[in-house]
Parts: structure tokens; sequence; C-alpha cells
């Protein structure tokens, strides 16, 4: 029975309020303001509900009731029915300044008889702050979106740019744009890396600057949409949050893509100087599922202490490498003069330059791990002694040998690997030099060590007849990286006259 005598039967209504909802929550308001509370009104019982209306009020957090100016009128409403409302209402001057929680009850003064009068009223989400000023809100959307590329590879880069405009009253601070790829069914999203950094806009204000993107190297191979969010961050209060996004209509693909992996790198030498050239070499396979195309590779020396690495000189190029395929490359690299001395690992990495975008781009690199090789200072030749061999005669035709002493010596703190002589006939009148046939070699040669180098050489045919003293260089090929590349060579004192060759007899 009802307070009003009204006995209650089975066949009574059910006025309640399925969901209460703020719009743009939160809210802020001076006393006098409005707000939009939106409700959502259903009638749970077994009969049919007569008119009704909907009354709002701010609750505090000590549960003091506010009304609100202004009520929702309800229609009719029949059994297992319900009705959307929206309503604008207003805060009574006088209101204090606090924060409350708006409410909502449905047929408050009891005009409905109804099976429960104990469901009526229902809270909404989020808070209404009556405040003496409230600042207006900005509103960021994505005004404008350049289209992405139609096709492209995970890790693959490209530009767009974002228009973001403020719709809103009030002006906002900076914020960044998000990027994203929406599936084709729309269920799903994968973010691109890279943000756009959008400067602080005032009311009606754009700004556009454009953003290199990068497809994640996980995303998953297939159909999406290009999508752009302004506010990606959601650290601006807006007066809208739900505009945010633009998403272009046109698809963009990913495809599957191409994946190098270093499997295989040759022993390094047991030595090399500062400098030095050596022979390495590297398998290359493609284990993506698409062709590779051209790459370059790039060597490495990797401490084998910990300490760091430091890359080789050349950058081989790769020729492209289809699905499943290897490749094996033979090249010649250089040792960094800079290269601190010590004991390393040879390392090799594919696609050095990143010029292919991958599937993997963390397994471009194999590393000798039984191996290393020691580096060490540089040398430095220096010839020490040019002298005629066995006080040999001075006097040489044309075609004849001439047999020398050159004393060598290393200078420098690093040992010398082997390297060959030069040795020149130099005019005394003239200074023209002429090379004779024939170059001596020296073997390896310890750091302040010096050798003695024997060798016998041939003056050419169309040597000019004179007298001339011999000039001899050490590592004329400059095989042997050394500190000083300008002190090898060294005159000596001898002097030799070339002379026509002594006709032979007729038989």
């Amino acid at each position: 029975m009802r307070s009003d005598g009204t006995i209650l039967v089975a066949t009574q209504p059910d006025l309640r309020l399925s969901d209460v909802t703020l719009a743009n929550a939160p809210v802020a308001v001076t006393p006098g303001g409005s707000i939009d509370i939106g409700a959502m009104v259903q009638n749970a019982g077994v009969g049919d509900a007569d008119a009704s209306t909907i009354t709002f009020a701010l609750v505090n957090a000590a549960g003091t009731v506010r009304i609100l100016n202004g009520t929702q009128a309800v229609p009719v409403l029949a059994s297992g029915s319900s009705i959307p409302t929206q309503t604008t209402v207003t805060v009574p001057a006088g209101t204090p300044f606090a924060t409350y929680t708006a409410r909502a009850c449905i047929d408050a003064a009891d005009d409905v008889p109804e099976a429960s009068d104990t469901n009526n009223c229902r809270n909404a989400a989020g808070t209404v702050k009556v405040a003496a000023v409230v600042q207006p809100k900005p509103d960021l959307i994505v005004a404008a979106l350049t289209d992405a590329p139609t096709s492209v590879v995970p890790s693959a880069t490209f530009i767009a740019t974002a228009t973001i405009k403020n719709l809103g009253p009030g002006a906002s601070g900076v914020s960044t744009t998000k990027f994203n790829l929406v599936s084709a069914d729309g269920l799903t999203r994968k973010n691109l890396k890279g943000v756009q950094s959008v400067k602080a806009l005032e009311a009606d204000a754009v700004d556009d600057p454009a953003v290199t993107l990068k497809v994640y190297s996980d995303t998953v191979p297939g159909a999406y949409f290009f999508q752009a969010c302004a506010n990606g961050a959601g650290d601006i209060a807006e007066s809208d949050e739900k505009n945010n996004c633009l998403t272009l209509p046109r698809g963009i693909e990913v495809r599957e893509s191409p994946d190098l992996v270093a499997i295989a790198v040759s022993d390094p030498p047991a030595t090399a100087t500062q400098g030095q050239s050596i022979q390495v070499s590297s398998t290359i396979m493609n284990v993506g599922t698409v062709i590779a195309t051209e790459s370059t590779t790039r060597y490495y020396l990797v401490a084998t202490d910990g300490s760091g690495k430091i890359d080789l000189k050349g950058k081989p190029i790769l020729p492209p490498i289809k699905p499943g395929k290897t490749f094996t490359e033979k090249d010649t690299v250089g040792v960094r003069i800079e290269t601190v001395p010590g004991t390393y690992y040879l390392q090799a990495c594919a696609d050095s330059k990143k010029v292919l975008a991958e599937k993997n781009e963390n397994n471009n690199c194999s590393i000798t791990s039984l191996k290393a090789i020691r580096v060490t200072e540089r040398p430095d030749l220096v010839v020490t002694s040019v002298v005629l061999k066995d006080l040999q005669p001075t006097k040489v035709p044309l075609g004849g040998q001439i047999s020398v002493e050159i004393t060598v010596q290393n200078l420098g703190p690093g040992p010398a690997g082997e390297s060959a002589f030069r040795v020149f006939l130099i005019d005394t009148v003239t200074g023209v030099s002429k090379d004779l046939k024939g170059h001596p070699s020296v073997s390896t040669l310890d750091p302040t060590k010096s050798k003695v180098v024997k060798g016998t050489l041939t003056v050419f045919s169309d040597t000019k007849l004179g007298n001339y003293t011999l000039r001899a260089c050490a590592d004329y090929g400059e095989v042997v990286a050394e500190i000083d590349e300008e002190n090898n060579c060294a005159m000596g004192r001898d002097t030799i006259k070339i002379k026509a060759a002594v006709p032979v007899p007729a038989p």
C-alpha cells in the first residue's frame, strides 16, 4: 500500500533510469550556468506507465542535495519499453562552489503508481564542478590528413601531415597527434611509430607540421585504413572528447617483407695493424617471404672484453636475394687507424644502411666466437742503407745485373708484415729515375728490429747511358699500414755507370 492509500498490484509498471550521462564530463559550470544530462527511461513493470517527469539535482560529498532548474517530461511508457531523453538544466544562483555528482530521478513526486518506488533515481558518471569562473575548453579535431602510401612493408617509413584545428572557444596548450592503422573490419588498431607535435592553438587556429611515421616491424600484413587522432596523449581537457580522430576511406596494405640474417662470418686473420686491409667473408640468408633488393654489408671489430666495437672501412654491396636463398661474399675491408690496439671478434651485419624494411631489424648480425684478431699499433719501415754487394764493379752494361744489400728498420711500435722493395737508378745529373727489374722482399719485422735484404736486379735495356746512384724504397706497394708513409726511401752512396751492352761475337 502506498502512503496515499493506493494498493499496489502485480500488474503495475516499474519506472527506472537504466543510464544517466553527463555530456562532456567532467563538467565545469558557474551558478546560473547550464549542463546537459542524458537519461534512458525504462518501464520494467508489467503494466503501462502513465506520463511522468524526470527531475535533476546535484549531490555533494556530504549527501546534500541541490535541485537543478528544469525537468524532463516522459510520455506514457508501455511495459518493457524504454525511451532516451536529453535535458538541459540550470544550476541555481547561489549554489555553493563545490564538486558534485549529477542525479536524475523519474517520478520523484510518486504521481505514477509503481511496483517499486525505490529504484527511480540514478547518479551520472563524472563530476560537476561549480565554480566562480569556468574556463572555456578547446576542442581539437583532425581537419585534414594526407593520404598514406597505398602499400608498405613492416619497418617502412613515410611522411604524413595532419591539419589540427581547435573548434572550441578555449585555447589549447601544446599537444601531440597519434597515428594508427585500423583494420579493415574496424575492430583493431595498430599504432604507428612517431607523433606529431602541435603548437598551442587559440580558438579556430590550425597547425599542420609534417611528421615521419614508421610501420612497426611486428605489424601483421593485411588491409588497413590510415587514422590520425588529435590530442593523442589525452592530456588536453576538451569540450568534446569523441571527435579527435579522422580515418581516411582509402586503404593501405601492409605487405610481407624480406628478412636478412648473417648466418656465417669468416675467421679473421690472427693479427692486423691499425690501418691494414684484411680479407673477410660472410654468408647472408633471406629468411623473409619476399625478395630482398640490393643492400650493403658492414663489418665490425667487437672487443672481446665487451668494451665496445668499431666498424671496418668498406661497405660491400650485397646483390638481391630471393626468399630462402643465401649469398656468400668475399670482401676486403680496412682496420681503421683509430682502432684501439687489443683483441677483437669479427662481426658481419647485413643491410647496414637499413635501406630494406625488414620483418625483423634485430637479427642482421653474426659474430665469430672462437677465433679473434689482435690489432696492433702501426710499424714504420725506414731504409737505413743501400750498398752494392761484394764490391761489385760499378760499370754495368744494359741488360746487366746489379747486386745490392738493403738495410731496413722498423721504427714503429707495431710489427710490420711482409712487404717488397722497389729499387731505382737516379741520374746524377738530371735526377731522373729509372726503375730496375726485380723486387727484393722482406719478411715480417718486429718493432725496433732491422734486417739486411740482398737482391739481384736487372738493368732495363732502354735505360739511358750515364752515371747513376741507387735509391731503395721499402713497402713500395703500400701493403703495410705505417705511421709515416713518407720516410720509406733512402739513397745509396755508390755511383754506377751504365754502359752499352757488349756485342756478342758472331759464331
